[in-house]
This record gives C-alpha cells, structure tokens and sequence, in this order.
C-alpha cells in the first residue's frame, strides 16, 4: 500500500505550504496538490481522486462547505476535513450535511491533524478539541446519522 494522498485547499500559500511539510514529515502522506479557490479545487479532486482532502472553509470565490457538497457529489467516496478558524456550530453542521467527515480548528491544526486524518481514513468522523467543546453534547443526530464528536 502506497501513501496516503492528499490534496489541500486554502487560499493561503504559507498555511498549505506549512501543511504539506507536516503531512509529510509526521504523517507519512503525499500531497498531490493544492488549490486556492473552490472552483479549481472541484476540479482538481475530480482529476486526481486523492485519499482525503483538507478543505479550509472560507475561500474567495465560494465556501468551502459548497465546494465539499460539489466533490462529495461526484465522487461520494471522497473523503473531506474541513479546517477553519472558524467554530460556529452551523458552520460544523452545514459541513457534515454537505458530506465532511471531519471538521478540526486552524490553532490545533499541529496537535490534531495527524489524529483526524487517521481517524476519518479507518471511516471514523473526527472534530477537534475546540469543536466539541462547542457542540455542547457527546453526539447528536444530523440529517438522520448519528455523529460521534469525538
């Protein structure tokens, strides 16, 4: 079994640059590319078809949540974390609704990539320590299945 491959999707070079390194070095993954806006990044996934991508949530020409629900609609293996700043339990729930699985905060990024993408990749969900905190209960049901928070 080869790498993982993943590809990312942010609008800021020095955020995926950085990650790519991290992916790399600590989790054994290849990335197999990047996109700064969503339009390229649909296209892209479609192409390429990688293991799992990393989705930031805020882009320049569409939300990230709109560009998951587009890749998950073509390709309804795929498998998306959306990565944020932002922590708005909406913003979560409109995520998985449009097919993330996995959904992990811009300041943990570091501590808590490695263990969401290992997690999502077994078929797991995985929402970061700031996220949970947020969701106020250890699961709940969204569109009919139930999402652990942990």
């Amino acid at each position: 079994m080869g790498k993982l491959t993943v590809f990312l999707v942010d609008d800021h070079a020095i955020f995926t640059d950085s990650l790519q390194v991290l992916l790399e070095m600590r989790a054994g993954c290849k990335v197999v590319g990047k996109a700064r806006d969503c339009t390229s990044a649909i296209e892209a996934v479609k192409q390429c078809q990688p293991d799992l991508v990393l989705m930031d949530l805020s882009m320049p020409d569409s939300s990230g949540i709109e560009a998951t629900r587009q890749i998950c609609a073509k390709l309804p293996q795929a498998k998306i974390i959306m990565v944020s700043s932002i922590s708005t339990r909406s913003y979560v729930q409109r995520s998985i609704k449009a097919g993330a699985r996995g959904y992990v905060l811009k300041e943990n990024m570091i501590s808590e990539v490695v263990t969401a993408i290992r997690r999502v990749m077994k078929g797991q969900t995985y929402f970061g320590t700031g996220i949970r905190g947020r969701m106020e209960i250890e699961s709940q049901v969204i569109d009919g299945n139930n999402v652990p928070l942990a």
